[in-house]
């Protein structure tokens, strides 16, 4: 059971409804958490990245990765939209 003030209960109210407060407040602490988690993997001693985790960029610069990714993207387009939309 966790507390709340009654003016912070009537604030989430205003914003969400009463019937939506615990999805809310659940919600709100579960971003919260998963940002402190990210900021303390930003502060531990090991690297954040490693390259094995991103096999797209073996070879290849991350502008490269970057220029292959939107002619894909425009190639597909032309494939479904056709030259429409020049």
């Amino acid at each position: 059971m966790v507390e709340i003030s009654r003016q912070l209960a009537e604030d989430i109210d205003k914003l969400v409804g009463p019937r939506k407060r615990s999805a809310f407040i659940e919600e709100t602490i579960g971003t919260e958490i998963r940002r402190k988690r990210f900021l303390d993997a930003l502060k531990g001693p090991g690297p954040i990245w490693k390259d094995e985790d991103h096999p797209e960029f073996a070879g290849r610069s991350s502008d490269e990765w970057v220029r292959e990714m939107r002619q894909e993207s425009e190639e597909r387009f032309r494939r479904l939209f056709g030259n429409s939309a020049e």
